[in-house]
């Protein structure tokens, strides 16, 4: 939209010249149309795939720490080993 209304502005010698005052307005319209609709399905895919992706997050991570809760219970691991493990998850799942 931007470079748009710039062209239009920066040529506006042109422009009046050869009376396109209608047709600049008319391209900057569509221009911003296009730009609405773009952004408009942009935010509608967003609101349908990070609930998706978020949920998918939170399975893996209850499985994740399920399985090591399973091999404490078993002796395979230690609970401090579980503590470390829980530390490193954290810091791998929250950005920094």
């Amino acid at each position: 939209m931007t470079s748009t209304a710039e062209e239009g502005l920066s040529a506006i010698a042109l422009v009046k010249a050869f009376a396109r005052e209608t047709y600049e307005r008319q391209r900057f319209g569509w221009v911003v149309e296009g730009s609405f609709t773009t952004r408009l399905r942009a935010v509608r895919l967003q609101a349908l795939f990070t609930p998706l992706v978020d949920g998918l997050a939170t399975v893996g991570t209850v499985l994740v720490i399920w399985f090591r809760v399973q091999a404490v219970q078993s002796g395979r691991l230690s609970v401090g080993g579980l503590a470390v493990f829980l530390g490193y998850l954290g810091a791998l799942c929250t950005p920094r």
